[in-house]
């Protein structure tokens, strides 16, 4: 199903958070029983005048719920619209604000009884 936005976000935003589902559902894909490594998928969506989508996904070699090394990887887009100022003619402007982020970390999980 393709992604609609009907939020009046840029076609950059469309495509980043197009982009970032593709990503996270192939990387679903590859994970199969047969392969030890386990994988955790999260996202969020804050949906007000600002709109910010995030998505990643966590991925242990020994599991998500066991001690060892562990890879958290996320991106995330956002868009905003804001009044800019009044042009010579009287009309008021509006500008798109876009954002985008993106983080990777690698450490090593343990549990405490």
């Amino acid at each position: 199903m393709p992604f609609v936005c009907n939020l009046g976000c840029a076609p950059r935003l469309r495509d980043a958070l197009a982009g970032m589902a593709l990503l996270l559902s192939s990387t679903a894909t590859c994970l199969s029983s047969e392969n030890p490594v386990s994988a955790l998928i999260f996202g969020s969506l804050d949906a007000s005048p600002a709109v910010f989508a995030t998505a990643g996904v966590k991925l242990a070699p020994g599991g998500v719920d066991r001690e060892g090394f562990a890879i958290l990887a996320s991106g995330g887009a956002g868009a905003r619209s804001e009044r800019g100022p009044v042009a010579a003619n009287g009309v008021p402007t509006t500008a798109m604000r876009i954002t985008g982020l993106g983080a990777a970390l690698v450490g090593y999980q343990w549990f405490h009884d």
